[in-house]
């Protein structure tokens, strides 16, 4: 046996992870230099990085492990390795590449991977670990090497070289940075920079002081984590393409004779690496291309499950559907298996278009009834009018144990949300469907229906700039969220979009839901085409896996390549969710499997068996948990469910989400429909009290007939709710809000009680809030503050909205314990909240928690409430920035400095003003001042509004809540605090332009007719203008016989006329609301207004 250099115990010791650590493997280091202030540093960064630096948090992620404060210092202490004979095998990886890398330089023309005109960075570092990996590879598999091609081989070593750049190549310029910049003066490189002149000598002297001059060690001791990591990744490389090589050779007779009998399939040609996720030791998906032509696709894992799916389409096709499905060629393997290649391939004509999204939905239906999961774009292929579904890992997807479900009694907000996720088609994930990150700053959608068009993101991520020339930096530029289209059909080379084929989805969907209830009896059966699902390992997707690139690219920072445990503080962030609770939960080992993968650096592979609820980890044999609940039954029950009732649910659903996926408020405010003329009262019938009355009842029926009911009597409902970060909507169980949940539904409601006394009002308003105020007094603390982290603060979707919405329905009701659930929320609005607010806007910041806080004070004279409000007016005024015109502004939605009453700056001002009215302070007025000063900052004189910063071209809206009725508004709201010169002026110039606002817009109240509506209502009221409210009258007469003309109103766009939604802000109850507010004015409040 060889003995290894000393230096490679010192990697293993630094390199080893947290759990590592904690085995006998290892003992502490009590004399490592400066030990204490080592350990006492490293539990604070990882209590932050887990626990949000919540010291009792912390102490329960240590007690789910067994750990204490005392015990967890052997876990991220130094240590001292135990064998130092018998070290890790990537040990002797790393040792082999160093010593060949005198071999691999200066040769670099036999390396066929690499391609001069397409340079990798710092390729010429690692070549060492692809010349060790080419010598394993011809060793381990022989002759069987050669049944792949020169290029070939080229392609997968390629890729191999490319995963090793990519794992190392940041630390590399950081060391190349440092050895340039003792060679080079500051400005002779900014020179440089400036020249269009290519050098590579300051390169090719550091890449030889790398390789010959003892710089590789010199690289790995600095970053052990990165020498075990790279030496790894070769080793599992080796193992999987000889694995792949191997099955190559057993199979290749029967490949041929399955998928090309009638021709020699020949040498394998070409591959195309890396096309899917790397799970268990680093294996991926490879498509290879024979000398004959032949394209295949092989899976390093079981495929039974693709062909159960591919048999069940083959059956249907037989039983005679009209539209045939189009099914693959499969071999499986048990352990590996080999699939049809799908190509992309045009549509013929038009009617090839409508078929192919009629099949989509075909595929949605089975998708439905089968618990597809996952099935994002990347998973479709779009084969001339077929779709084709080329990952099948997760039909059949199980459903996660509730904790505590026997006890459980759920709400109707828990039972609507968990018909949405988990018994709709929205949990197929085919559907458009907006996906939250960075805490709601950024979404996308990954869906083969949904918006193609590519996404920005704030996630930046390193590009190389001048590779490998002495001008080499990295730049770090926004991730383009882009996806590609070969999921969508296309005609004469352009691609065609689901925007124009909604009804084809819906009348595929329903044509594959009858067949399905028509051939219920029979796919029910012991020996129908779904039984060979009943014992099928599938894919458990605990987490999405963008979660894991994420955290997996954090913790592959150069800083955190230094010591496994700035590693493993990084990947333990996902224990972040087991915190919640007091209790250890039942789903802890996930998070055990999860860390283990992770610490290799793969995707974690969680599996189960379709009949069984045990859990495994990756392809092993032993289950780790049992909290799943069986996903067979689970099948053969919703297809014993299947109904006309459930059907219609189903394409509400369906129609909905694509709907959420192009509706956002600036589409609201610029209403994509062509202005009109002011209609004349003759072209109008009148809009009486009774007629106004009448159109509310037939809005709250609506309501109530939608309403999802549980046993304890509570309320919720489906519907789009808002997410005011990015301004977009999304298909949800709506939460608790004003704007777009269930408090919206209940104020209007207690308002139609009001005015008509109908008992089955008040009982359905007060239904509708039995969720918040359960939420409010018997939710755990970590339930609340899991809440809290993902709302925010504001007026509208945040605390600040229900606080309002609270107070207004006790006093429309006259129910004086609403307003104690008000005064008990206000505990979770702590100092500490307002303090982390970023939006600081009257909608989702700090500005409307003032509003919602001056509510409740003015209604009970709780001092708390006023002393938070000021605490927010203070956390407003700190933020404030200097402004190109010279006064104190603040950063709004997107980072933008924005004008308007919601998302702006005439919010903020109202919002200080009202502070300032009842404290005197003057920090207040001067804030609120400087926020209307830069406003004008905005003005167009010619245009009569202000500009509207979020759009390229800076145009102009009129609406709540961007442009001149939101302004007008707010200068009203706050005309008697403040009144200076120009504030008249400004009322009576944003109140013109927004009487001359088109009526063919939307009529929602946020950006629509009813929010304009409601705006010259209350102009005429504190402007004694009777024209106003003519204005007013008129508007609301238009709108409400074009809806009864068209047969409903419009929420969202012309092109969406159908879509339900029954919320405030932007659905049906605001407009009903608004309905009612016409014409008792005194009796109901300006909620826009917030008074």
């Amino acid at each position: 046996m060889s003995i290894l250099p000393e230096y490679l115990i010192d990697l293993v010791e630094r390199s080893s992870m947290i759990a590592e650590r904690l085995s006998p493997q290892f003992t502490v280091n009590d004399n490592a230099p400066q030990f204490e202030n080592l350990v006492s540093s490293r539990l604070e960064t990882w209590c932050e990085y887990v626990a949000k630096g919540d010291i009792k948090k912390f102490e329960r992620r240590l007690l789910l492990d067994g750990l204490n404060w005392e015990t967890v210092k052997l876990a991220i202490a130094p240590v001292c390795l135990v064998d130092k004979i018998n070290l890790p095998a990537w040990t002797k990886t790393l040792h082999e590449s160093i010593q060949a890398a005198t071999v691999a330089s200066g040769q670099e023309a036999i390396y066929g991977c690499i391609d001069p005109e397409v340079p990798i960075p710092f390729e010429e570092l690692f070549l060492p670990f692809i010349y060790l990996a080419r010598q394993r590879l011809v060793t381990r598999t022989g002759s069987n090497y050669y049944l792949l091609s020169d290029d070939a081989h080229n392609m997968l070593e390629r890729s191999l070289l490319s995963a090793l750049s990519n794992l190392g190549a940041s630390v590399a310029e950081l060391k190349f940075s440092s050895f340039r910049a003792v060679r080079e003066s500051p400005l002779a490189y900014i020179f440089k920079q400036s020249q269009n002149i290519v050098n590579r000598d300051l390169y090719k002297t550091f890449i030889n002081q790398m390789l010959h001059q003892g710089g590789l060690v010199d690289l790995y001791r600095e970053y052990p984590v990165l020498a075990r990591l790279i030496a790894a990744k070769t080793d599992f490389w080796v193992d999987a393409i000889e694995e792949f090589i191997t099955h190559l050779a057993a199979d290749y007779a029967e490949i041929q004779q399955v998928f090309q009998p009638e021709t020699e399939s020949g040498q394998v040609i070409s591959v195309k690496c890396d096309l899917s996720d790397a799970h268990n030791n680093h294996h991926t998906v490879i498509i290879i291309t024979f000398a004959s032509g032949l394209k295949v696709v092989y899976k390093p894992k079981s495929l039974e499950i693709d062909q159960a799916f591919f048999n069940l389409l083959s059956w249907i096709n037989e039983e005679g559907i009209d539209l045939p499905f189009k099914s693959l060629k499969v071999l499986n393997r048990c352990d590996h298996g080999w699939v049809e290649f799908v190509p992309t391939l045009p549509c013929k004509d038009e009617p090839a278009i409508e078929r192919y999204y009629q099949r989509i939905g075909m595929l949605l239906g089975l998708l439905y009834v089968l618990k597809g999961n996952d099935c994002h774009y990347q998973n479709l292929i779009a084969c001339g009018e077929h779709p084709i579904l080329i990952d099948l890992e997760t039909l059949i997807h199980p459903i996660m144990k509730e904790e505590g479900e026997s006890e459980k009694k759920l709400n109707a907000l828990n039972l609507a949300s968990d018909f949405l996720h988990k018994n709709s088609v929205l949990a197929t994930h085919l559907l458009p469907q907006w996906n939250p990150l960075l805490d709601g700053k950024l979404v996308y959608d990954l869906s083969p229906l949904g918006i193609n068009e590519q996404q920005n993101s704030e996630y930046e991520q390193p590009i190389f700039l001048n590779i490998n020339t002495d001008k080499m930096c990295i730049k770090h530029e926004s991730v383009q969220i882009a996806k590609g289209d070969n999921h969508l059909p296309r005609i004469d080379g352009c691609v065609i979009s689901p925007s124009e084929y909604i009804e084809d989805v819906v009348a595929g969907f329903e044509k594959i839901y009858c067949f399905l209830i028509n051939h219920r009896e029979c796919l029910v059966g012991n020996n129908s085409p779904l039984s060979r699902f009943s014992h099928q390992r599938i894919r458990y997707l605990f987490r999405a896996t963008q979660i894991y690139a994420s955290v997996l690219a954090n913790a592959l920072r150069p800083e955190c390549l230094k010591d496994g445990i700035d590693y493993s503080i990084r990947i333990d962030v996902l224990s972040l969710p087991f915190l919640a609770g007091e209790k250890k939960s039942l789903f802890w080992p996930l998070l055990r499997e999860e860390l283990r993968s992770m610490a290799q650096m793969d995707i974690p592979y969680l599996s189960a068996f379709t009949d069984q609820g045990e859990l495994f980890g990756g392809l092993s044999s032993i289950p780790f948990a049992d909290c799943l609940i069986p996903s067979y039954p689970e099948v053969l029950t919703k297809l014993q469910t299947l109904s006309q009732e459930d059907l219609t649910l189903q394409i509400e659903v369906i129609r909905a989400t694509f709907s959420a996926s192009v509706a956002n408020n600036l589409e609201g405010a610029l209403s994509n429909c062509v202005a009109v003329t002011k209609p004349s009262p003759q072209n109008t019938a009148p809009l009486t009290q009774e007629l106004c009355i009448q159109e509310a009842i037939a809005i709250a029926n609506q309501i109530q007939q939608r309403a999802i009911r549980a046993e304890d009597g509570s309320a919720a409902w489906i519907g789009l709710g808002y997410m005011p970060k990015v301004e977009r909507f999304s298909t949800q169980a709506l939460g608790y809000s004003l704007y777009d949940g269930n408090c919206g539904i209940s104020l209007f409601l207690a308002a139609l009680w009001t005015v008509t006394k109908d008992e089955q009002y008040r009982q359905l308003a007060l239904d509708s809030l039995i969720p918040l105020r359960q939420f409010v007094h018997s939710s755990p603390p970590a339930t609340q503050e899991k809440l809290i982290q993902y709302i925010n603060i504001g007026a509208g979707i945040g605390l600040g909205s229900m606080l309002y919405g609270l107070v207004q329905i006790s006093k429309l009701l006259n129910e004086p314990t609403l307003l104690e659930d008000a005064q008990q929320l206000t505990s979770l609005l702590t100092p500490k909240t307002i303090a982390k607010d970023q939006e600081l806007v009257l909608i989702s910041g700090s500005a409307g928690a003032i509003l919602g806080l001056l509510s409740l004070y003015q209604a009970t004279g709780d001092a708390m409430c006023l002393e938070l409000a000021v605490k927010s007016g203070h956390h407003i005024f700190s933020q404030g920035l200097d402004s190109s015109v010279g006064v104190k502004t603040w950063e709004t939605t997107g980072k933008r400095l924005l004008a308007g009453f919601a998302h702006g700056a005439a919010g903020i001002a109202y919002a200080l003003l009202r502070l300032y009215d009842i404290t005197l302070e003057t920090n207040f007025l001067m804030g609120a001042k400087a926020a209307i000063a830069y406003e004008r900052s905005l003005f167009v004189p010619e245009v009569g509004n202000w500009m509207d910063l979020r759009t390229p071209d800076n145009s102009f809206m009129s609406g709540w809540s961007h442009g001149a009725a939101g302004i007008a508004l707010a200068r009203l709201g706050s005309l008697s605090i403040f009144n200076d010169e120009p504030i008249a002026q400004e009322i009576e110039i944003a109140l013109n332009t927004t009487q001359k606002t088109s009526f063919d817009r939307v009529d929602r109240l946020d950006c629509g007719n009813f929010g304009i509506i409601d705006i010259l209502l209350e102009a005429s009221r504190q402007l004694s203008q009777p024209n106003l409210l003519h204005d007013a009258q008129q508007r609301a007469s238009w709108v409400v016989n074009r809806a009864r003309n068209q047969g409903s109103f419009y929420l969202f766009s012309r092109q969406q006329q159908d879509i339900y939604n029954p919320s405030f802000f932007n659905g049906v109850a605001g407009i009903g609301y608004g309905l009612l507010r016409l014409n008792y004015p005194e009796l109901l409040p300006s909620v826009l207004l917030f008074a």
